[in-house]
């Protein structure tokens, strides 16, 4: 609309009022043009979103609003929602297969951390097919899906429960309790371990969880020994490190580690020496404690310590045992309560692989 018209070279119409980008939409819907970006899933929304454009004749009047893809692409938003929410488990829900299922796959990668490879696991397709195969074609949000859960539950309500065994890409009879325990016994204390696979991370291997009260007491050279599990790799490992003057004397070196570990039980003596005892019986040869390149073990074949308060709260954790009890020494006091009032500082060290060695702040 213009308040008038003037013609002088060509027509032009003055004082033309101005249009609203939000009127064009609904008055000229058969004209416009939507086209939809980045569709993902929200958690908060419980739903697939996409960011919208309406154009007009190429012109822009919206530009990314967010919609609800699920009735625009019901098939991409129902593969997005299956994945996103129930696979990786951006989803709150109150079924009970959720957390059921949650455990499961925990308790699965805890294997793979204790064996060190991610081999055990089925992959994301085979969870995707589990739930594809059981949640209908039109169900792409939230919503929709509790209503259907609900109502399905009722006559199955494991019809969404994972299998153990099916999560299990191959057998893993090899991961006991006795190979990877979840507590070492020392000195008639019970310490908690705890295990991580991710080569890099400060607690990658083995990590044990020590009161710092009870640092003192620690059998140090009992850790060097690990768990039955890791200890074959570490005694192979080390027998690599020795001078080659030596490692000819050891060869295969895996099936010297082999006779040795029938020969040998965890000790407090620490392993090396045992290892050094074994060959001189067999061969003959001294190895001197300095031959043993310990420092080039790779980080998951040393003992990683967490010291605790009495509380439970982390106050450090590290490689270099000896360090740590070197340091509660110095500390004043008895008891966990000096840690408490003095924090440690972690340094690195040179005496441990992937060590962090504690200093009295």
């Amino acid at each position: 609309m213009a308040f008038e018209l003037v013609e002088t070279s060509k027509l032009f119409a003055r004082t033309v009022a101005r249009i609203e980008p939000q009127w064009i939409e609904p008055l000229a819907g058969h004209l416009v043009k939507r086209t939809y970006s980045d569709p993902h899933w929200e958690m908060k929304r419980a739903q697939v979103v996409a960011n919208e454009q309406v154009t007009l004749f190429g012109l822009p009047i919206v530009s990314g609003r967010k919609v609800h893809y699920g009735p625009i692409a019901p098939g991409e938003a129902r593969e997005l929602f299956l994945r996103r929410a129930l696979v990786e488990g951006e989803f709150r829900t109150r079924g009970a297969f959720f957390d059921h299922n949650r455990a499961l796959v925990e308790e699965v990668e805890g294997l793979e951390d204790r064996a060190r490879k991610r081999d055990i696991l089925v992959d994301e397709e085979t969870l995707f097919a589990f739930y594809d195969a059981r949640i209908p074609a039109e169900i792409h949000n939230g919503k929709g899906f509790e209503h259907w859960r609900r109502k399905v539950e009722r006559d199955d309500p494991d019809i969404l429960k994972f299998d153990r065994d099916a999560l299990l890409a191959r057998d893993a009879e090899e991961i006991t309790q006795a190979h990877y325990p979840d507590e070492l016994v020392l000195n008639g204390v019970r310490y908690p371990l705890s295990y991580r696979f991710e080569p890099g991370a400060p607690d990658d291997g083995v990590t044990l969880t020590v009161p710092a009260a009870m640092l003192p007491q620690l059998p140090l050279a009992r850790l060097e020994w690990l768990v039955p599990g890791l200890l074959r790799e570490k005694c192979i490992a080390l027998l690599k490190s020795l001078p080659k003057s030596l490692r000819r004397q050891v060869v295969p070196i895996p099936d010297w580690v082999d006779a040795a570990l029938e020969a040998l039980a965890p000790d407090d003596i620490p392993l090396t020496e045992a290892l050094g005892e074994f060959l001189r019986r067999k061969t003959g040869v001294r190895v001197h404690p300095d031959d043993w390149r310990t420092e080039q073990l790779e980080p998951h074949l040393v003992m990683n310590l967490k010291v605790v308060d009495h509380e439970g709260r982390t106050l450090g954790e590290g490689r270099d045992a000896r360090a740590w009890s070197v340091a509660s020494r110095r500390l004043p006091g008895r008891g966990p309560e000096p840690w408490l009032r003095k924090p440690v500082r972690l340094t690195p060290s040179r005496s441990s692989p992937g060590s962090r060695c504690p200093n009295p702040a």
